[in-house]
């Protein structure tokens, strides 16, 4: 998503399609300012004048669908969510490529790391272990809309997942009031300390 995409008509056009063809769209936001600086209700919107302008039935008719498109399209949320942006953050792109056929089904069984074998070493609990990843994939990996909070995890120290399961309760209250000192949604807020709290149970430590 750019300012300049909201002035092409062939961009619209794949749009549609691709909502004509059940497809689905996914708005990449790579200008920050892009979605406050063309409200929904201008995107588009000398393409909407110049058929208007035209009159005839077929470019009424057109125009019609392609305001669906557009408002269709403009209530999809972003990735990332603003005010950061696929250049700030190109894990986005990572995790929804990963979201695809084999790997995403590697993810749900185990984070991708299943069938890693154990035979190098083990943890505390007799079991393999944990393999480091970094945070911004981490929290990319849960929801691509909370990876603009990975930088607070980094300023709290935790820049991979296997210290983030060394976390104690204290730890945690911490980590959590940090987030809303910077203006995390509840949602995300909840999410993230689900997620988080499970992943402290899986290696054993307990909150």
């Amino acid at each position: 998503v750019t300012r300049a995409l909201f002035e092409s008509e062939a961009c619209l056009h794949e749009i549609g399609d691709a909502f004509k063809h059940g497809l689905e769209v996914i708005p990449l936001l790579f200008e920050a300012d892009a979605l406050h600086v063309v409200p929904p209700h201008e995107r588009w919107s000398s393409v909407f004048e110049k058929y208007e302008k035209r009159g005839d039935p077929k470019s009424v008719a057109a125009k019609r669908v392609m305001e669906e498109t557009r408002d269709r399209f403009s209530k999809l949320n972003t990735e990332p969510a603003p005010p950061n942006t696929v250049l700030e953050l190109p894990q986005v792109l990572i995790h929804l490529v990963s979201e695809q056929g084999p790997i995403k089904k590697a993810m749900a069984d185990g984070d991708g790391t299943e069938g890693q074998s154990g035979d190098g070493g083990g943890n505390e609990t007799g079991g393999p272990e944990p393999t480091p990843t970094d945070i911004g994939s981490w929290i990319s990996a849960i929801s691509p809309a909370l990876a603009q909070w990975a930088p607070v995890f980094i300023e709290a120290g935790y820049d991979d997942s296997v210290l983030l399961a060394e976390l104690d309760a204290e730890d945690l209250d911490e980590l959590l009031a940090a987030l809303e000192r910077k203006g995390i949604k509840k949602p995300h807020r909840k999410l993230l300390e689900k997620r988080l709290r499970a992943l402290v149970a899986e290696a054993g430590i307990g909150t």
